[in-house]
């Protein structure tokens, strides 16, 4: 029985010493085909721009009766035009709300259009809104362009 043992034990070594010797061999492995780099591209100065856009609000006059005002906020709770006031002939008060106050607002910054119709009062150009945001001290003073 400790013959038989010791044949399993020496061939166990041998095994062992073979596995060995074959990690050691003198020829390199065959390396794996390394991967392609990513294909990268560095602007040129010419082609990188610092312009930002601009997100302000704004107003364009599109006709001797009518205003287009670009506001900005949460798409899903965008402003509304709640009402248009005379100042004097040449100034607007624009009061600004938003109706959805009682749900959460997703956090984008999304342009919204309004069209604003001059009231006859307003006889004056060029013309200066004065915008009012309902349930909120913001306001803002801006010329129609």
């Amino acid at each position: 029985m400790k013959t038989k043992q010791f044949r399993i034990w020496v061939y166990a070594a041998a095994m062992l010493c073979a596995g060995t010797l074959a990690g050691c061999s003198t020829e390199p492995p065959e390396s794996p085909s390394e991967p392609d780099a990513p294909v990268t591209h560095t602007p040129s100065p010419e082609e990188t721009t610092t312009d930002v856009p601009d997100l302000s609000t704004r107003a364009v006059l599109i006709d001797e009766q009518t205003i287009e005002l670009t506001t900005y906020g949460s798409s899903s709770c965008p402003d509304e035009v709640i009402d248009v006031d005379p100042v004097d002939a040449a100034t607007i008060a624009v009061q600004l709300g938003n109706a959805t106050d009682e749900r959460p607002c997703t956090a984008d910054y999304a342009p919204v259009e309004h069209t604003v119709d001059i009231p006859a009062e307003v006889t004056e150009r060029p013309i200066t809104l004065e915008l009012h945001w309902q349930n909120s001290s913001d306001s803002a003073t801006i010329p129609v362009e």
